[in-house]
């Protein structure tokens, strides 16, 4: 051999010898050879990963879901991913780490079970597998093999109320396989990254909303969970022209009751107490995640007239508190509003009726006019005024200067007949509100009959002439009720 042949020879080994040594270089994958001498061949090896295929399932009882389906507590998170290997002309070590998945969960707070990992694909041999970890050897009989891994995350069943909606990105935490020379000159290695996107919890919601006077929509806005709700809580605020002792009254004056079907609304129950916000109970009802509901109230004096003599025209808004909780989750909750306002009615003056008078000089007998309120023939204070009022000639009406006190009874006095010989009108009018310490005349209501009074001056005398229906506009009662 020549020395410029010689030479050459003598490069061509150093170079297979460096490719070999693995000094400071990745070497996955490649492959070289060349003549040494006369029929001599050395060669190099093949040690690397092909990625085959990835998937992210979720499993929930014994369905497999997608990875886009938002996760609740119990379920197991499987993660299965395969590789080809190529060993050739040497062995290593094939190693599967998807610790950085089962951090990322916890990274967002979402606690986990006992993970799993299992390898299929190799022949039976010694392997190390911690939870989230496995290690096995490889040689070159397992050249060509696609082995198949399977992680498995249980969420735990105990999730905080603050493992809901959140986002896990496996991508920023991959599990990865590496594959690893063995042997004192080891350096070749190869490697893959398993990184199949975000998952995210679920989340509770409930979304309430006004359908008519006393009636909501009840709808299970949650991805996935399904919930048991129920109202929990009502509150009573003041509303129009009334106090927040007044709304504390009329509340605690009403019996109150729910139901999902308008005509049972006995399901759930307002409990009594004191103060502006009060328990309901009763058992909760089911509702599917995308599933909904009615919700219907019904509120009923539980002593009408008594309601009605403390606390007529008084009005309270109603709010209702819905509470939906997850099956799965007894933390993760939501809740909604749903409001309707009462009123206590205020009825009209009825039984209006009168006594004769007699106005002979000296003996004065005035008429007496006669009515009954809310049952009741005295007083009550949720009147704060009563009005008689009568019609004059032009057909205008005027109140008279009289205060109404004792029983409900008002006399008429000879000024207060307007004319003699034709016949005089009269009504009452009842005022439920105060402003300022003045009564507000905004808002009253009307006797349902009027009365007629005949005076006859020469007699001296005013004789009752019967009654017709009050069909003033005014004379309206107000019937209350929910709104």
């Amino acid at each position: 051999m020549g020395t410029a042949r010689a030479a050459g020879a003598l490069g061509v080994v150093a170079v297979a010898l460096l490719l070999l040594s693995g000094t400071g270089t990745s070497l996955a994958g490649w492959n070289d050879s060349t003549s040494v001498g006369r029929a001599t061949t050395v060669a190099s090896g093949a040690l690397s990963t092909t990625p085959v295929q990835d998937e992210v399932l979720v499993h929930r009882g014994g369905s497999a879901l997608p990875a886009s389906t938002p996760l609740l507590p119990g379920d197991v998170v499987e993660i299965t991913t395969s590789v080809r290997l190529a060993v050739r002309g040497v062995a290593g070590e094939l190693a599967l780490d998807a610790a950085g998945a089962a951090q990322a969960f916890s990274a967002e707070g979402i606690t986990l079970g006992a993970p799993s990992t299992t390898v299929a694909g190799l022949p039976p041999g010694p392997a190390t597998v911690d939870g989230v970890t496995w290690r096995g050897r490889v040689t070159g009989a397992d050249d060509g093999r696609v082995v198949t891994a399977t992680v498995r995350l249980p969420l735990g069943t105990g999730q905080s109320a603050a493992a809901q909606g959140r986002r896990v990105d496996l991508a920023a935490r991959p599990a990865t396989w590496s594959l690893t020379q063995d042997g004192a000159h080891a350096g070749w290695r190869d490697g893959e990254s398993v990184a199949p996107g975000a998952l995210a919890t679920d989340t509770v919601a409930l979304a309430v909303a006004r359908t008519g006077a006393g009636t909501a929509s009840v709808a299970n806005t949650s991805g996935a969970a399904s919930v048991a709700w129920s109202p929990t809580a009502l509150t009573a605020a003041p509303a129009a022209r009334t106090t927040v002792a007044e709304a504390g009254a009329v509340l605690s004056g009403l019996t109150i009751g729910y139901g999902t079907d308008c005509a049972a609304t006995d399901r759930w129950r307002l409990q009594a107490g004191s103060g502006p916000t009060r328990s309901v109970t009763g058992a909760p009802a089911p509702l599917a995640a995308g599933a909904g509901s009615a919700l219907c109230l019904a509120a009923a004096p539980a002593d009408a007239d008594a309601l009605v003599r403390a606390h007529g025209a008084r009005s309270v808004t109603l709010s209702t508190t819905v509470t939906a909780t997850a099956d799965v989750a007894p933390e993760w909750t939501a809740t909604g509003q749903a409001t309707a306002t009462y009123q206590v009615p205020f009825p009209r003056p009825a039984g209006l009726a009168c006594a004769s008078g007699s106005y002979l000089l000296n003996l004065e007998r005035p008429a007496v006019l006669t009515w009954s309120w809310a049952g009741s023939a005295t007083l009550q204070p949720a009147v704060a005024r009563w009005e008689v009022v009568t019609q004059h000639r032009d057909g205008t009406w005027h109140a008279l200067d009289r205060t109404v006190s004792g029983t409900l009874r008002a006399e008429i006095y000879r000024g207060d007949l307007v004319s003699a010989g034709w016949v005089q009108r009269f009504k009452l009018r009842a005022y439920p509100f105060t402003a300022d310490g003045r009564v507000d005349r905004s808002v009253y209501v009307e006797s349902d009959t009027v009365l007629q009074l005949h005076y006859d001056i020469l007699l001296g005398f005013a004789s009752c002439r019967g009654s017709v229906a009050n069909d003033d506009p005014a004379a309206t009662p107000i019937l209350g009720g929910l709104s």
